[in-house]
């Protein structure tokens, strides 16, 4: 998937990056870079089930911080879900929309 300036998760709403977004502020967030510079972030949407058994929210912002990818993922990474459609999974629709809460806080994405 490549990055993109505006993202639409599946069954939420659309987010793009902020023309105030900074890169020392994914940083303050916790984003790192990888092998590529990109900036990269994984977050456990079930701490609880620990780092093998949850699942998991994937945000990356290209180098340049041009674009970024938003991804909501399996516990081991391998396949996409939606975490929209299952009344059961209503505490990581909580814990994904606070986690995008933060970014817009910060100036990092606004909504469309």
């Amino acid at each position: 998937m490549a990055f993109s300036e505006t993202v639409s998760v599946k069954g939420d709403q659309t987010y793009r990056i902020s023309p105030s977004i900074k890169a020392f502020t994914l940083r303050d967030l916790g984003f790192f870079p990888n092998n590529a510079g990109a900036l990269t972030k994984t977050t456990l949407l079930e701490p609880e089930k620990g780092t093998a058994g949850s699942r998991k929210l994937k945000l990356v912002f290209a180098k340049d911080v041009s674009g970024f990818k938003v991804s909501i993922l399996t516990a081991n990474e391998a396949l996409n879900v939606d975490i929209f459609s299952n009344d059961q999974d209503q505490p990581l629709v909580e814990q994904y929309r606070y986690q995008i809460q933060q970014l817009i806080d910060r100036n990092v994405l606004e909504t469309v």
